[in-house]
């Protein structure tokens, strides 16, 4: 698997990974490219893991704010993504927060 951090990939082992955090961020991604948000039944289609699996890490992401359940069913980013942004640190090849607003 590649991650990208900081605009570079970088290869890591199968076995330095967890599994849960690596569906999260998938679900995070297509949220960030979809912004009118998605449905379960899209996230499973996109991913290829088990609805459940999806209810779970999406019911987990809404207990923190990190995404939101909309009136239709469909997922959105939450706002607790507003809070950790405002955190990143510049440096290492990162955009300035405060000149992309």
């Amino acid at each position: 698997m590649t991650v990208v951090n900081d605009g570079r990939d970088r290869r890591l082992s199968d076995n330095h990974r967890v599994p849960a955090i690596d569906r999260m961020v998938e679900i995070l991604g297509l949220l960030e490219r979809h912004e009118d948000g998605l449905s379960i039944q899209e996230f499973v289609a996109a991913c290829g893991v088990p609805r459940s699996t999806v209810y779970r890490i999406l019911n987990s992401l809404e207990s923190h704010a990190v995404v939101r359940r909309e009136v239709k069913g469909r997922y959105v980013l939450g706002t607790r993504l507003l809070g950790l942004s405002t955190r990143v640190r510049r440096g290492h090849g990162g955009q300035d927060l405060v000149a992309l607003a």
